[in-house]
């Protein structure tokens, strides 16, 4: 009996350094992927665009504002004909409204999280990737990540309100609902890829959380 119990506290000993060491590398793995691909601290490009998509909605704001008539249709509904109306200098007021969101969703959320401890980040695994030796680069990966989600929801933002802006200069307003419905199911696919990317690239979050 003592053996069989020595033998068996060996077995769930050897069984926990086997996890242990499973853990750290897929970790050290999801770590050296993230580096190999680029994707950590790569931000030039997304901020790039994100600029640019900010100077085209400055664009957008000052030729549609001397069009649009002095009250516009802003909610439409399954039909495509306005069903709530609102003020010109009001739904200007939205759109930039939906820049500042954008920016911040781009820039402020990655430089909160960075700034907040590691005990207020809901992260799985978070004492692996949030250590000391992993943390510069998983913010690093993250506000990559916000970037280009930053950049894809005002691209989507934008289209939108295009698509608001040409229905107000009809006489009855209407959305066009065959470019709005396929730009949704875009906006919403690429941010599934985005999800996939991100945990594809980290795999040692997802084996981590498993084990």
């Amino acid at each position: 009996m003592p053996v069989a119990g020595a033998r068996r506290g060996a077995n769930e000993i050897g069984t926990a350094l086997a996890q242990y060491a499973k853990r750290r590398l897929h970790g050290e793995i999801g770590v050296r992927t993230l580096r190999e691909r680029g994707s950590m601290g790569n931000t030039r490009l997304p901020n790039s665009i994100f600029v640019v998509l900010v100077v085209v909605a400055a664009v957008q704001s000052n030729y549609y504002a001397q069009r649009l008539p002095e009250i516009v249709g802003s909610h439409f509904g399954k039909s495509g004909f306005a069903s709530a109306w609102q003020t010109k200098a009001a739904f200007l007021f939205v759109e930039l409204i939906v820049i500042i969101l954008a920016t911040f969703v781009s820039f402020g959320v990655p430089r909160l999280i960075a700034a907040v401890p590691t005990s207020a980040i809901n992260l799985p695994n978070k004492d692996f990737w949030l250590s000391p030796e992993r943390r510069e680069d998983t913010i690093s990966f993250l506000r990559t990540q916000m970037a280009w989600f930053g950049c894809t929801l005002l691209a989507f933002l934008l289209f939108v309100m295009e698509l608001v802006f040409r229905a107000n200069l009809q006489t009855t307003p209407r959305l066009n609902m065959a470019a709005f419905i396929p730009a949704l199911l875009v906006f919403v696919l690429s941010l599934r890829c985005g999800v996939y990317v991100s945990y594809s690239v980290s795999p040692g979050v997802q084996t981590n959380e498993a084990l």
